[in-house]
């Protein structure tokens, strides 16, 4: 019938292309280190129990919903749960004092280095910062956006990226099962090898080439 052949299109669609809602009870979290005084609401614990069982979250809340409180506590349980052992939490330069603020209303014990774009980021400390960014000084660093848009990953670390990608277009092109397929890979493994000398070449590596090597396992982009 038009309803088994619509539920069977529905269903087919869905495992092939579509994607499950998971939904997560956070209400047996106790947030023993969070600060007594402020309560959390059921669907804000939902969320950090999101945040802490899987990799990725988007937290798509309406305005004043208290967003930071919750990926402030994700952050901080991830930490003392051993899941990650550094966080990056990246704001709107315009809100770093807020946020930074907002993390120890809730987490007052926590040592957090915030990290102005004036003050500890301006080109006289920045070499100090990273190397405080680097150490196991600080478990919760804040950066606000123009600092972050300064940092850019190690020549070691772009040229193994590239490495990599090589040798997948070399699969594909081995794996080709047409002659013009395999002239396509091949066209691209001999592009991909340019831009790896170009790369090896004229990457320059400055003080900010370390994104990388700062230990970072965590990270909120707000």
């Amino acid at each position: 019938s038009h309803d088994r052949i619509e539920d069977a299109a529905w269903k087919a669609y869905n495992e092939n292309f579509g994607y499950h809602i998971s939904r997560f009870d956070g209400s047996y979290l106790t947030l023993k280190d969070a600060n007594p005084n402020i309560k959390l609401y059921p669907y804000q614990k939902d969320a950090i129990a999101h945040g802490l069982f899987k990799k990725n979250m988007l937290l798509a809340h309406c305005v004043g919903a208290g967003k930071t409180w919750i990926y402030d506590s994700v952050v901080h349980e991830s930490i003392r749960l051993g899941l990650s052992k550094k966080a990056l939490i990246v704001v709107p330069n315009a809100t770093l004092e807020a946020a930074s603020k907002a993390y120890k209303e809730i987490y007052p014990q926590d040592d957090i280095l915030v990290v102005h774009p004036k003050k500890e980021f301006k080109p006289a400390n920045r070499k100090q910062t990273l190397e405080d960014i680097k150490s196991d000084k600080y478990s919760v660093i804040f950066m606000a956006y123009s600092s972050f848009d300064m940092l850019s990953m190690s020549k070691d670390y772009v040229l193994q990226a590239q490495t990599e990608h090589i040798k997948e277009l070399a699969d594909n092109e081995r794996r080709a099962k047409t002659y013009k397929m395999g002239s396509i890979y091949q066209s691209k493994v001999k592009k991909a090898w340019e831009l790896y000398h170009k790369l090896e070449e004229e990457f320059k590596e400055t003080e900010c080439s370390c994104f990388d090597k700062l230990g970072i396992d965590h990270m909120v982009v707000d």
